[in-house]
């Protein structure tokens, strides 16, 4: 069973936003066989922090999220989620009918969000991604990177309380991935937010995470999980590797992740 808090958004805003994980597990049956996907996953995360899952494809990573912003529902256990969700898929999702400013502000308009304020964000938000040039153009007239950065402003914009990462960088190239890394983290520890963020590169879980937990192959379960202990100056894929604790830390998640296959 899932529980949602239904304060107004003043009440949120006074209140730190969480989310936590009881024993949850999620079967789906289909033709009379039933699927095991996640079993006992117990997790919590607070204000200010982000919580990396690493693990294999299929593992049950996007079925937890998707529990967590209420697509899907536990079959035991329960979650909380306090404060409002936004969600980062995988696949960018844009509507092609609309402009790349016009669907970074399509959850203001449908929240009736001050669109002034928004417009501000959404175009500061451009700017500093490289992509101001194209604010009046449509998705097909841009790169599949560019895409996902525009899906990624898209919910920054909304500034949901908890926001959800589901492998969020696969289609943009390998510098931009090393600003963005600093750019989410830094947003999430300074506004205060709860981030989950799922990702199958190792170094980028260990230098955007406070947390991580690495899932078995499914159904999924926590075999590792740590605290993130590392310098600001190291969070990002680069760096990270300079610093004292990564190479244990990278071999040991490296080992329990080859023992899936």
């Amino acid at each position: 069973m899932k529980t949602m808090s239904s304060q107004n958004s003043q009440n949120k805003q006074s209140s730190a936003a969480y989310i936590k994980a009881e024993n949850v597990s999620k079967q789906f049956s289909s033709n009379g066989s039933v699927l095991s996907v996640l079993e006992n996953i117990s997790l919590d995360v607070k204000a200010g922090e982000i919580l990396a899952i690493v693990g294999r494809s299929g593992s049950g990573k996007t079925t937890l999220l998707n529990i967590i912003s209420s697509l899907e529902k536990t079959t035991t256990g329960e979650i909380s989620a306090h404060g409002s969700v936004g969600y980062v898929p995988q696949k960018d999702l844009l509507l092609p009918w609309r402009t790349l400013i016009g669907n970074i502000l399509l959850p203001a308009e449908i929240q009736k969000r001050n669109l002034k304020t928004s417009v501000i964000k959404a175009r500061d938000l451009l700017q500093k991604n490289g992509l101001a040039q194209f604010e009046k153009s449509y998705p097909s007239e841009i790169s599949g990177g560019m895409r996902q950065k525009v899906s990624l402003m898209r919910t920054l914009v909304q500034d949901s309380d908890i926001v959800l990462f589901d492998e969020p960088f696969s289609a943009i190239d390998f510098d931009a991935r090393l600003q963005l890394v600093k750019e989410i983290r830094s947003y999430i520890v300074s506004a205060q937010k709860v981030a989950i963020f799922v990702t199958h590169n190792i170094e980028e879980a260990i230098a955007i995470s406070d947390k991580l937990v690495v899932f078995s192959e499914r159904p999924a379960k926590i075999v590792y999980q740590t605290d993130i202990n590392i310098h600001d100056e190291y969070r990002d894929p680069v760096n990270v590797r300079k610093s004292k604790d990564f190479q244990e830390l990278f071999e040991r998640i490296w080992k329990l992740m080859s023992k899936q296959i």
